[in-house]
C-alpha cells in the first residue's frame, strides 16, 4: 500500500507525459494487487468468523454466536455480497 501511495504521489509530480503514462500503468498493476489482497483477507476473516460461530453453536454458547452475528452485520460489504462455499453461491436459491 505504501508503495502504491508513493507511486501515486510520483505520478502527480511528474511533468513528462510519457513517464506519467508508464507510472500510471505500474500504478494500475499495484492497485489490482492491493485490492485483490484486501478481498482475500476479507474472505478469510469471514470464514474464520463463520467457523468460530459454528464451534460456539455446537457448544451451545449463544452469547458468542450473538456477538459474532452482530459483528458480521456491521461489516456491510460482506453482508451484501454472496459467499462462495464448496463451489456454490451462498444464496437461498437452489442451484
Amino acid at each position: 500500500m505504501r508503495k502504491r501511495r508513493g507511486l501515486k504521489a510520483k505520478i502527480n509530480q511528474t511533468r513528462s507525459e510519457r513517464q506519467r503514462k508508464r507510472e500510471r500503468i505500474e500504478y494500475a498493476e499495484l492497485d489490482k494487487k492491493v485490492k485483490k489482497g484486501v478481498r482475500e483477507d476479507q474472505r478469510q476473516f469471514v470464514e474464520e468468523l463463520a467457523e468460530t460461530a459454528e464451534v460456539a453453536a455446537s457448544k451451545n454458547e449463544l452469547r458468542t454466536v450473538y456477538k459474532i452475528t452482530q459483528r458480521s452485520v456491521e461489516i456491510s460489504t460482506i453482508a451484501e455480497s454472496p459467499l462462495i462455499k464448496h463451489g456454490n453461491l451462498g444464496t437461498s436459491e437452489p442451484n
